[in-house]
């Protein structure tokens, strides 16, 4: 059984595209500069925050993200 037609396919890859540009986009902007020579903790205590917010907009957005 066919639920959607190729159009309707297209149209949801680009806004999901479009949609995951705009925030990974975002999440970068908020994340602050690495600094070179950084303590690992430190390290680790960004990517895990990076990963949290992340996380948090795919929540966000999941509706739309959806297929």
């Amino acid at each position: 059984m066919r639920t959607g037609t190729l159009g309707e396919s297209i149209q949801q890859s680009i806004t999901q595209t479009a949609l995951g540009l705009l925030i990974g986009s975002s999440v970068e902007a908020l994340m602050p500069s690495p600094v070179e020579g950084a303590p690992l903790p430190t390290q680790v205590f960004e990517a895990l925050v990076q990963v949290g917010l992340y996380g948090a907009a795919l929540a966000s957005f999941a509706g739309l993200v959806r297929g």
